[in-house]
């Protein structure tokens, strides 16, 4: 019965704490990139570039994760 499951609540500290990783690294790239491009047609891009990146990543390990984690 699906009623008697606990939440998986370890999941949503995973994902909390995997979110967390990449937020920081993508938001110190930025920071670090901004701070010395002064072109703003590229810090734009870069920055979208990097969002995108650290969203492409933080879903791949997630799905891993919980690809680990069902077996």
């Amino acid at each position: 019965r699906i009623y008697n499951r606990r939440p998986p609540y370890p999941a949503y500290f995973l994902g909390g704490a995997i979110g967390g990783v990449f937020g920081i690294f993508g938001a110190t790239f930025n920071y670090d990139y901004m701070r010395k491009e002064k072109r703003m047609p590229m810090q734009i891009l870069v920055s979208l570039g990097a969002s995108i990146v650290c969203y492409l990543a933080y879903f791949i390990l997630a799905v891993a994760f919980q690809l680990l984690l069902k077996v």
